[in-house]
C-alpha cells in the first residue's frame, strides 16, 4: 500500500513565479511512503491530509512527485538548462474522490481510496 502525504491548503508567494513553481498548492503530492512509513501525526491543525491506496506501490507512486519541468531549449557546459514550472506536475483532485473519503479527509485527516483505479481518476496532471 502506498501512503500520500497531501497538502491541504494552497500555500501562496507573493511573487507569481515563486508562487507557482515553489509553492506547494491543494491537493499536491508531499511525499509517498509505504504502508505504516508515514509519521504526519492526524492533527486536525495539520496542512497536510494522508491518502492511502492498496494495491499501490511507492514505487509506482513516486511518480505522483514529479515537478513539471519546462526545457528552454538553452545549454549550460553540455547539460540543458531545466526551468520548474510548478512544484508538482499531478495534484488530487478532491471532487472526483467519493463522499466518504472525502468525509474521512474532513473528520480524520486521513483516508483509504479502496482502489488503484479510484485513485487514478482522482490524480490528475495539472
Amino acid at each position: 500500500m502506498a501512503e500520500f502525504l497531501i497538502k491541504k491548503i494552497s500555500a501562496i508567494n507573493p511573487d507569481p513565479i515563486k508562487n507557482e513553481s515553489g509553492c506547494y498548492k491543494r491537493g499536491d503530492v508531499v511525499q509517498v511512503y509505504k504502508d505504516g512509513e508515514c509519521k504526519e501525526p492526524p492533527s486536525p491543525n495539520s496542512n497536510m491530509l494522508i491518502v492511502k491506496v492498496p494495491g499501490m506501490t511507492k514505487e509506482e507512486a513516486l511518480k505522483y512527485t514529479e515537478s513539471e519541468i519546462r526545457d528552454d531549449g538553452l545549454i549550460e557546459e553540455g547539460q540543458p538548462i531545466l526551468t520548474t514550472v510548478r512544484r508538482r506536475k499531478y495534484k488530487f483532485d478532491f471532487s472526483l474522490l467519493t463522499l466518504k473519503v472525502n468525509s474521512d479527509l474532513a473528520i480524520k485527516r486521513e483516508a483509504t481510496i479502496t482502489t488503484v483505479e479510484q485513485a487514478m481518476v482522482a490524480l490528475k496532471m495539472k
